[in-house]
């Protein structure tokens, strides 16, 4: 890949299950995404993940999520992303709405470890298996229900100034997709109108024709 553009929000993506596990924020290009992989970074979540990969010979792969143009802009964009991808269900590795260190992160990796020794003996009530297969729904939909689900918050959202961010999370769908589908959306409108103003105009000319001389 590349070294440029400089700053860019990126995600690692697990070999084995081709799911984002990490986010994380770059102002040098592809150096911090590779970094990850030496031994000498800190002893995180996403460092103990990345060592159970190459504990099986395999390594992770870096996909480019956003490109920024400038840096400052990259903590709002990676918090962004984190919230999303938990909005999605991406099994992130990140502790922290920005992926940082806190106290707050060391207990809930504590949390986390001790969830992933005890799974075996987790019982889901009604209610969680129930929201796990309309996730599994949501994963599986074709893409004329995506688009349908997209041009209904459209409708619905019409003049909100959060209209992307909030088709976004409400179709569980990516930024580049709701940007596409809105494109599409407007050009509908768009012939949808023009088609209801020749209708109305061709009924009242109907109607003036019918008056009696």
């Amino acid at each position: 890949m590349s070294e440029s553009p400089a700053n860019l929000i990126y995600g690692l993506i697990d070999p084995r299950t081709l799911l984002i596990r990490y986010v994380g924020l770059s102002s040098t290009g592809m150096r911090r995404p590779r970094d990850h992989r030496r031994p000498s970074c800190p002893d995180t979540y996403c460092r103990r993940w990345v060592k159970s990969l190459q504990s099986e010979g395999l390594d992770y792969q870096i996909v480019v999520l956003e490109v920024l143009k400038d840096a400052v802009e990259l903590d709002q964009a990676e918090r962004w992303w984190i919230a999303y991808g938990r909005v999605c269900d991406w099994p992130l590795t990140n502790l922290t709405k920005g992926g940082g260190p806190s106290e707050t992160a060391l207990a809930e990796r504590r949390r986390r470890d001790f969830a992933a020794t005890a799974r075996k003996r987790v019982v889901y009530s009604p209610e969680k298996i129930a929201e796990l297969e309309r996730l599994r729904r949501l994963r599986n939909r074709s893409p004329a229900e995506v688009r349908s689900r997209c041009f209904e918050l459209f409708e619905k959202h019409i003049g909100s100034q959060e209209l992307l961010i909030d088709v976004v999370i409400g179709a569980r769908v990516a930024p580049d997709t709701a940007k596409r589908l809105y494109k599409e959306w407007l050009l509908v409108s768009q012939q949808r109108g023009e088609r209801t103003l020749r209708e109305r105009e061709r009924k009242e000319k109907g109607r003036a024709t019918r008056k009696p001389g």
